[in-house]
């Protein structure tokens, strides 16, 4: 009896072993196995065991790309476990890091949108404000605050200041002029209904940059026709025709030729508002777009 008792023992010492060593992590030989084990565990919704992959994954590289791609996983990975602080860390090091500018703010949007689901939108402002407190150039922390008073708070004057900060501070690097930076600081101008300022800036940021140049002074037309500025709306309108379509940040055929196009009508340049609204037609990605453009055009011909 002491025998059979000894053994049942001895088996369920062993399978306490076994069971230990199943929930140790397990180890990769390279990134890639690391990462792909990591993509099916969030497949399975299997979050901590994604996390130790994508950990291990970053071990077994140096590659600073490789690091930002299972940082990118981790923002997700993180806000499954509830752990905001590391989700933050992680999106840090993608945008401070990120060779790729698109890819650092795809990572802005995406952890926006976490903080407005989860409604960690007090937890945001606290650490960048306070991160800025204590070092107020930080590049990081004044990109997510942009953010955040953009897509969350919907405080434009405040995004505008976080905008002049980051102009500022590019101003003072090496870096290259960010022209989205400035076509938003724009924009920001036009929600709050200051038009004026807005086209100025608009027009402003178009001698910055040549591949951006026509896309910003149509988008100076636009807004002087909302000033009701009828001379300065035109005189955008037509240096933007002569220049022809952006390639630069804004290649959006399109929008440029749709807001050309609405321009000429109300400035009474049937001929070109004809053109470019004839352009927005063939160029309209949906019916909708197409439809209304239809409409204008059909309007640009009656007036002729």
């Amino acid at each position: 009896m002491l025998r059979v008792w000894l053994v049942v023992a001895c088996s369920l010492v062993v399978s306490a072993s076994q069971l230990a060593a199943e929930d140790e992590v397990k180890p990769y030989v390279s990134y890639e196995a690391a990462f792909h084990a990591a993509s099916k565990h969030r497949a399975s919704g299997e979050w901590k065991a994604s996390e130790d992959a994508l950990r291990q994954a970053i071990e077994l590289s140096s590659d600073v790309r490789k690091h930002c791609d299972a940082h990118r996983v981790l923002v997700d990975v993180y806000s499954r476990l509830d752990k905001p602080g590391a989700m933050f860390d992680s999106a840090d090091f993608v945008v401070a890091n990120h060779p790729h500018a698109a890819s650092a703010s795809l990572t802005k949007s995406s952890l926006t949108s976490i903080v407005g689901q989860r409604d960690w939108h007090a937890k945001m402002k606290e650490r960048y404000e306070g991160i800025l407190v204590k070092d107020p150039k930080n590049r990081v922390a004044l990109e997510m605050m942009e953010r955040y008073t953009y897509l969350l708070s919907r405080q434009h004057d405040k995004r505008i200041e976080y905008l002049d900060r980051l102009i500022d501070l590019q101003k003072s690097s090496d870096e290259p002029i960010d022209i989205r930076m400035h076509m938003d600081r724009a924009f920001s101008y036009k929600i709050l209904h200051d038009y004026p300022k807005s086209a100025e800036l608009y027009e402003g940021t178009a001698e910055l940059d040549d591949a951006s140049r026509s896309f910003a002074l149509m988008r100076a037309a636009e807004v002087w026709q909302q000033a009701k500025d009828k001379p300065k709306a035109l005189a955008a309108a037509k240096r933007a025709d002569q220049l022809g379509p952006s390639k630069g940040v804004d290649n959006n055929l399109y929008a440029w030729h749709r807001g050309l196009g609405e321009v000429f009508i109300y400035t009474r340049q049937t001929d070109l508002a004809i053109k470019h609204l004839e352009a927005a037609v063939a160029e309209a990605p949906i019916n909708a777009y197409r439809q209304q453009c239809t409409e204008l055009l059909e309007l640009a011909k009656d007036l002729k």
